[in-house]
């Protein structure tokens, strides 16, 4: 399956993950607005789930645009110096996964302090936050992974597999 085929595919999942997650947060915010100015209740969750959901939407719309290749650039000498410029991409993407590995074990450090703590409202593990966390990073090195693979082919001679 090619790098392009790949991109296509989780963008679309990302894409519609995205659409549904924010439907979610608006209409959880609806129905809160509704119920605590016309019932004067509350729910007791709404609070949780509409923070997951903002981590959700954030991180993966980062993960999104990593792969999509929209993150913001800013191209201060359009079309020269290519090849410094492609040498660039690549320490960046390289570097990006470099970070994403050392913060990995720091990270499964955090997830298994809060794994004893409970949410009180949803009577969930606390570490249920780094759930979105965890699928933007692994977003962002799908999209590092299939950059570099992109930048190197580009690099091989005519006729060579």
């Amino acid at each position: 399956m090619s790098t392009i085929r790949v991109r296509q595919l989780v963008l679309a999942v990302t894409s519609r993950l995205l659409g549904l997650t924010l439907c979610l947060l608006v209409l959880l915010e609806c129905v809160e607005i509704v119920l605590r100015y016309s019932f004067a209740t509350t729910l007791l969750w709404s609070t949780d789930i509409s923070a997951l959901l903002l981590l959700l939407l954030g991180w993966l719309g980062a993960g999104h645009l990593w792969i999509a290749k929209n993150h913001l650039v800013v191209d201060l000498f359009p079309g020269r110096f290519p090849r410094f410029f492609k040498a660039v991409n690549i320490a960046a993407e390289v570097t990006v996964l470099l970070g994403i590995l050392w913060i990995t074990p720091k990270l499964m450090q955090a997830i298994a302090i809060y794994a004893e703590m409970i949410m009180p409202a949803l009577e969930v593990s606390a570490s249920v936050r780094f759930v979105p966390l965890v699928i933007g990073l692994l977003l962002i090195s799908l999209g590092s992974i299939l950059n570099l693979v992109d930048a190197l082919s580009r690099n091989r001679p005519e006729g060579s597999a």
